[in-house]
């Protein structure tokens, strides 16, 4: 199943060259309300970051303005499943001391990227899609839906995840979104992942409400992802734009299909 993006022609040439998505701090996206979503003193939207889509194949007005530079961008339409996926066996994970991998391990995440041993900052790997990736529930209230999200008596700290990145007030309906989700802890690199105060100090981070060093993240795509990839110029592009996404398309995803908005002789976008 396809599901769609509208970015500029700037990001699209970033996604095409890297071929990675990005993912934004929820506290940093355009709803104010969600990303400021606050529960026992702490605020999770800090440790959620999002990729938005909409799984509706129909062109949205609203959507090309807000999402595309003067209204001149594009829609990307991917297969859902467009994340590349990282098998590693037990015996080849190098892990901190005290620690053993056994089996075999499968996620959307390296896991270099969970238990960098320098980094100030792990992903939560990825087993279920269920969580990972999420249709929005629009709702009359953020804070009613999420304001036992997160449990803190002073020592002992839950966050249920699953609660924060997927709910927006009904006057963003006319979204349809559907979004990815990760989640993104802050770590101290000098503490390993086998010590006691390693869970600890995550806690104790949270509680603190600490930021993160890092506001994005990319995700790397499938490679063969971008043969089967759409692209819709939006409805108020120029020829002289529509030759440079065609460019970055020869270049770097020659069997993607270019296509004119269905738009474009109906309305002026400006």
């Amino acid at each position: 199943m396809k599901i769609y993006h509208y970015t500029t022609i700037e990001n699209l040439a970033l996604i095409l060259q890297h071929q990675t998505i990005r993912f934004s701090r929820l506290d940093a996206v355009d709803d104010l309300e969600e990303g400021l979503v606050e529960s026992s003193g702490v605020h999770p939207g800090r440790y959620v970051f999002v990729s938005c889509w909409t799984e509706n194949n129909e062109e949205s007005i609203p959507l090309w303005k807000m999402y595309t530079k003067d209204c001149i961008g594009v829609r990307i339409g991917l297969e859902r499943d467009m994340f590349l996926e990282y098998v590693s066996r037990g015996e080849d994970i190098s892990m901190p001391e005290g620690i053993k991998a056994v089996g075999q391990i499968t996620s959307k995440i390296p896991v270099t990227e969970v238990f960098n041993p320098e980094g100030k900052y792990m992903v939560l790997p990825l087993f279920n899609d269920e969580f990972f990736y999420r249709k929005i529930e629009y709702v009359e209230s953020v804070a009613d839906k999420t304001n036992n999200a997160v449990k803190y008596d002073g020592k002992t700290l839950s966050v249920a995840f699953k609660y924060i990145g997927c709910y927006k007030h009904k006057r963003w309906s006319f979204q349809e979104e559907s979004r990815f989700i990760l989640v993104i802890l802050p770590r101290n690199p000098n503490i390993s992942v086998a010590d006691p105060l390693f869970s600890s100090y995550i806690t104790q981070a949270i509680a603190d409400n600490a930021i993160l060093p890092i506001e994005y993240y990319d995700m790397h795509l499938k490679p063969e992802i971008l043969d089967n990839m759409e692209i819709i110029c939006s409805p108020s592009m120029n020829q002289a734009q529509k030759t440079i996404v065609n460019s970055l398309i020869n270049q770097f995803a020659p069997k993607a299909t270019v296509l004119d908005s269905s738009l474009a002789s109906l309305l002026r976008l400006k």
